[in-house]
């Protein structure tokens, strides 16, 4: 998610929210399709993998060391020049290591255009828990310090940012947190410049760990990345109330997971690539619901479909209607046994009335068409 040597790509972040327009129509033409634009997707990447190695390739070459004289001659000029001016930019530790860099750097002032946004949105929030000072006491601090694009104040080691840390981007990002080798690593916070905010655990400059992160609307996810992306336990939250909780793998819904619609409808089953997938549970506010299997966010394979008022189909769906073998209860016990195309009655079938006596005759999209074996009493079949 970071980038090494301060090349963060912030530009690029797309964190997005899909629309709940989901608009139930008559349950044997349901179709889960549009269920696909409920996926939230914070999972996209948040670099520019090729700013991301201009800019490490720059300040690779601006950190560099050297052993030459020039650099000796630099050092022992900034030495006396430090002196001179009571400052000391440049520390070394006990065996004579340097820590601070020297080279293609400048020491600045935090600008009012970086600070006064960017305290804008902290005050806002809870101060950062810096809990691992303890292993880094040992290096010392520098004066916020120009690198690049990047202002960089905070501590270093061998011409790497190196414990606690604070860096300023061009674009008004801002990160608070540790640092390790010259990357983003522990315990981090990190503000886009549009407004979205991580804060969690990293790993070489990575979003890996528990982490939360929350988009500029409200959105937010809640739980385990690895590499950047969503991976393990984790739950989302979005601004009109509808929630999800569940496994994920690479940055998809995968496994099982419980989704909570802003309408109170609620699935509960399994995911696979941010899909209905599998064997779940649907309650439709209403009153419907689904128990069977999935299929692409469709109903598909074997299933039962409850109604309000009582009526059930138990048999086969193909992409999210009736079709195959099923058996279709009436509220007032009325039964349908046989064959069904696009959803509707299709095929050689067996009706039983309230009579109990059995009928079996023949349906057409829907409409009987002939009797094949009568007995009882005739009655009018519903399609």
């Amino acid at each position: 998610m970071g980038n090494c040597c301060g090349g963060h790509n912030l530009t690029n972040a797309n964190f997005q929210i899909a629309s709940y327009d989901l608009i139930y129509q008559d349950p044997s033409k349901f179709d889960f399709a549009l269920l696909n634009k409920k996926a939230l997707q914070i999972q996209k990447f948040f670099r520019g993998y090729e700013v991301r190695k201009k800019m490490k390739k720059q300040q690779t070459k601006q950190l560099a060391q050297t052993s030459d004289e020039s650099f000796i001659y630099q050092y022992r000029s900034n030495q006396k020049e430090n002196v001179n001016n009571k400052q000391n930019v440049l520390k070394f530790n006990i065996d004579g290591q340097q820590h601070i860099p020297v080279f293609n750097v400048k020491e600045v002032n935090i600008s009012s255009k970086y600070s006064d946004k960017i305290k804008i949105v902290l005050d806002k929030l809870d101060p950062f828990n810096f809990d691992q000072d303890s292993q880094f006491a040992e290096y010392p601090f520098s004066k916020p310090l120009l690198i690049g694009d990047v202002i960089y104040e905070g501590q270093w080691n061998n011409c790497q940012k190196h414990g606690r840390g604070r860096q300023f981007w061009i674009d008004g990002s801002y990160y608070e947190g540790y640092w390790f080798n010259n990357c983003q690593h522990g315990k981090g916070r990190l503000l886009l410049a549009q407004g979205d905010i991580y804060e969690g655990d990293w790993k070489n400059d990575k979003v890996h760990g528990f982490g939360t992160y929350i988009h500029q609307n409200g959105a937010k996810y809640q739980g385990y990345w690895e590499n950047d992306k969503q991976h393990g336990k984790g739950k989302e939250f979005w601004p009109d109330g509808a929630t999800f909780e569940g496994d994920y793998k690479n940055g998809q819904k995968n496994g099982f997971g419980i989704l909570r619609e802003a309408d109170g409808s609620v699935y509960e089953g399994e995911f696979q690539e941010n899909r209905f997938e599998g064997h779940g549970d649907y309650m439709i506010v209403g009153g419907k619901r689904y128990v069977g299997q999935y299929k692409n966010n469709k109903m598909h394979g074997k299933g039962t479909f409850y109604w309000k008022d009582g009526k059930k189909y138990e048999g086969d769906y193909v992409n999210g209607v009736k079709q195959g073998y099923g058996v279709l209860f009436y509220p007032d016990g009325r039964i349908f046994k046989g064959y069904w195309q696009n959803g509707k009655q299709h095929g050689i079938g067996i009706y039983i009335g309230k009579s109990k006596v059995e009928k079996e005759g023949e349906w057409i999209d829907g409409k009987r068409v002939r009797w094949i074996r009568k007995g009882g009493e005739f009655t009018n079949i519903e399609s």
